[in-house]
């Protein structure tokens, strides 16, 4: 399975069959995947005096000198440390998200939260729900 768009397919092995968006389902699906869910990656971001900002964390290692390119040993797990970075999330730039379904949920939650509320949003998590819809029947109009 991969969320991304374009050749997005689910094998169904015991019945043999591979479903995608030329070959949907006959009937709605039903999906327990809470284990893939939980895996995916999700975006963090803060609304501050009305605005919405994208949270960036950078990871560091602490102390003095060069490791010589040695890699990480153990025990500098130990000096790992981090720091969030915000960008603003400027709605006359151009989206956050090529989904504009994606980017309108986003919009509509952060609009709703109070100031000083950090959250993260699962944008793959999404994709991949609009993906499993489109290997569904088709709604009746």
């Amino acid at each position: 399975t991969d969320c991304r768009e374009g050749g997005f397919r689910v094998a169904l092995r015991r019945a043999g069959a591979v479903l995608s968006p030329e070959a949907r389902a006959a009937n709605p699906l039903f999906v327990v995947a809470n284990y893939f869910f939980d895996s995916l990656p999700t975006d963090a971001f803060r609304r501050d005096a009305g605005q919405l900002w994208e949270s960036l964390v950078s990871t560091f290692k602490t102390g003095d000198g060069d490791d010589g390119g040695a890699g990480v040993a153990p025990a500098d797990l130990l000096r790992l440390e981090r720091s969030w970075h915000y960008r603003p999330v400027d709605p006359a730039a151009p989206p956050r998200y090529n989904d504009p379904v994606v980017m309108q949920v986003l919009m509509d939650f952060a609009r709703d939260l109070p100031d000083e509320a950090s959250f993260l949003f699962p944008a793959t998590g999404l994709r991949c729900l609009q993906r499993l819809a489109e290997l569904g029947p088709v709604a009746a109009p």
